[in-house]
């Protein structure tokens, strides 16, 4: 039930931001479903299959392994996150898995609820101690906009 205009707005720019990925999600499933039925199931170490299109696996390393981070960009007020990332340089000389192999020390668990972005409020999202909070239109839009973004859902193919 959509109880204004803005709402309408953002569940469409929800659903357009989602459905690429959605698409690409589908493409990686089917690929797989068919190079599985197609060979045995050998597990090679030295040719690990990463299931999950790549620009994501790629962020998640970036926002955890510091030595792998190009120079991220200024997140101006409103913009996601993931803003960092847009339009970087990437490192050269560096190999990610010596860098990954030797950064037990440093690697960051939960890189999201650490303040080391600027312009960036973690306040509303990320707390101290986990807590249970009943999202209603009262909290707010962008916690309402956060909920839509990461609750469960199930891929159907």
């Amino acid at each position: 039930m959509v109880d204004s205009l803005d709402d309408s707005i953002m569940e469409e720019r929800e659903e357009l931001m989602i459905s690429p990925v959605d698409e690409e999600e589908e493409e990686l499933i089917i690929s797989s479903a068919e190079q599985s039925s197609t060979s045995r199931c050998i597990e090679d170490e030295s040719n690990p299959i990463i299931r999950a299109p790549f620009h994501f696996v790629q962020l998640w390393a970036w926002e955890r392994f510091a030595n792998l981070q190009p120079k991220p960009s200024l997140i101006y007020r409103g913009e996601p996150r993931v803003a960092r990332w847009h339009k970087v340089k990437k490192l050269n000389g560096v190999d990610p898995r010596s860098v990954i192999d030797s950064a037990a020390g440093i690697f960051l668990w939960r890189p999201y609820a650490i303040a080391t972005v600027k312009n960036w409020d973690i306040s509303k999202f990320y707390k101290e101690r986990e807590e249970y909070v009943v999202v209603a239109p009262k909290m707010g839009r962008e916690i309402l906009i956060f909920t839509r973004l990461i609750r469960a859902s199930e891929l159907v193919v």
